[in-house]
């Protein structure tokens, strides 16, 4: 199946990156996972990004992960993998790992540890653009990076129709609001990265966003979707409050993210709860506020229906 990437919009979900006891990738658990957001008819995946864990992985891991994803869809979703790195010439070798893998767009943020001008960002994009002939979506996460894309760069970046869009995982309503505001009338994809604030970036023109929750409930962040498409700002309102209130899967605090979100997924019997390390690990108290969020979640399903 073709895919337009200009015209793409709606949930990506960036995938959990399941792993067995050695950390090499768990391929059943992957399937799994997979056919659990299909099944909710999401619209694209994104792989190996901060849900993903890439800058713990192995670069074996990172590649197992793109072919097995690729192989499991089939062509039935696009797929944007995330190649950033510390240089420009190892985010290259990593797009063209994924350009040989036959993904449908890289995603790369500012490389982390230097501390970068932004004329020296923009020569970092436009090389890894002229590269390889996939599209390119910047990635703004600034809590994990010690450069931040500004609006300007992203603005002057944009001139470049290889560099098609960006996901923007700051928490910064301002900055997604500006952006969104600026190409409101042009062929400029904007996602938002952070599930506290789909509504309000929705509402201000965002064409997507990208919710680490939309692997365990994907069904939730489609219905967020559809509807904000039929208007229904009552009901979009609703599924943005309870998708506020799983804030605690994250174990109480956001640096563990992805032990949080493992955990709840193994409760589901989707993927183990093994984090990369030296990823944080639950302790018994954040297992136990999980299992009682999810359970009180799932009764409420059950009530509504």
């Amino acid at each position: 199946m073709a895919f337009d990437i200009r015209k793409l919009e709606g949930v990506m979900v960036p995938l959990v990156t399941p792993l067995n006891e050695k950390e090499e990738l768990d391929e059943k658990a992957l399937e799994t996972l997979i056919e659990h957001v299909m099944e909710a008819k999401v619209h694209s995946l994104f792989v190996l990004g901060n849900t993903g864990e890439f800058a713990s992985l192995t670069g074996d891991v990172k590649e197992a992960m793109m072919r097995k994803v690729k192989e499991i869809v089939d062509g039935k979703f696009p797929v944007f993998v995330n190649v950033s790195d510390v240089s420009t010439k190892r985010a290259i070798k990593g797009a063209k790992i994924a350009e040989s893998v036959g993904c449908n767009a890289i995603v790369v943020c500012p490389p982390y540890f230097y501390h970068l001008t932004q004329d020296s960002l923009i020569e970092h994009y436009e090389r890894i653009a002229q590269a390889v002939s996939l599209p390119v979506v910047l990635y703004n996460i600034p809590q994990y990076i010690i450069s931040e894309l500004n609006t300007e760069t992203v603005k002057k970046l944009a001139k470049d129709r290889r560099i098609i869009g960006i996901k923007d995982a700051s928490g910064n309503t301002s900055y997604i609001e500006n952006l969104a505001i600026y190409f409101k009338n042009a062929p400029f994809r904007i996602y938002q990265g952070d599930e506290r604030n789909i509504e309000a970036a929705l509402m201000t023109g965002a064409n997507g966003f990208s919710a680490s929750l939309s692997n365990l409930y994907p069904q939730l962040f489609v219905d967020l979707w559809n509807a904000f498409g039929e208007d229904d700002g009552l009901k979009a309102h609703d599924l943005q409050e309870t998708i506020r209130s799983f804030g605690n899967i994250y174990g109480l605090t956001r640096n563990k993210i992805q032990a949080g979100l493992k955990y709840a997924l193994s409760l589901k019997g989707i993927c183990k709860p093994i984090v990369s390390e030296p990823l944080p690990e639950l302790d018994k108290f954040e297992k136990f506020e999980i299992e009682r969020i999810l359970q009180q979640y799932d009764i409420k399903c059950k009530h509504t229906k």
